[in-house]
């Protein structure tokens, strides 16, 4: 357990279908608050990135990697903490579960290992998270694309602008 993931509390199969029973949390997705243009302030955003970077950096000392850490996946609480949800397609590292060359995630937020289908560790979920963090503070998505495969191409070849050069308003550390 730990306060920025959402709690587990039991997993069992019924019928070959494996489920996990969770904690209720009570928020809102950042994903429906950011098809909203709900404003962040950079104080805002650096709050949010550090509680996400702190539960990954528990998971990731379990060994575990997320894969799949985009808005969608995080709650923003009534009292501006996060969680972390849907760990589905988490890897656990030294495990054979997921092969070799299978993609698994949400392509804007793969990193390019991901994109390309090798083995992924913690990094990717930073990649992930330093994504979400551009589009925190600029409102513009980092790889943009009609498709899937568009994306996962930019991704792994096209260089960001700065998020300073696109709001003057962003201090350059975040460069």
């Amino acid at each position: 357990t730990h306060a920025n993931i959402v709690g587990i509390y039991d997993f069992d199969i019924e019928n070959n279908m494996p489920y996990f029973v969770m904690e209720l949390v009570h928020g809102r997705e950042l994903s429906s608050m950011m098809k909203d243009k709900h404003p962040f302030s950079t104080q805002d955003v650096v709050s949010l990135i550090s509680q996400i970077l702190d539960g990954l950096a528990y998971t990731h000392g379990f060994g575990i990697v997320h894969r799949d850490i985009k808005p969608a996946n995080i709650f923003i609480l009534d009292d501006a903490g996060i969680k972390i949800a849907d760990f589905g397609i988490a890897r656990v590292e030294n495990s054979e579960l997921t092969q070799m060359g299978s993609v698994l995630g949400t392509p804007s937020y793969m990193s390019p290992e991901q994109c390309l289908g090798e083995t992924v560790d913690a990094r990717s979920d930073l990649f992930s998270t330093a994504v979400m963090l551009y589009e925190l503070l600029t409102g513009r998505k980092t790889f943009k694309g009609d498709m899937s495969n568009t994306i996962m191409h930019n991704v792994v070849n096209t260089a960001i602008v700065d998020p300073s050069k696109l709001n003057e308003d962003i201090p350059k550390a975040f460069d």
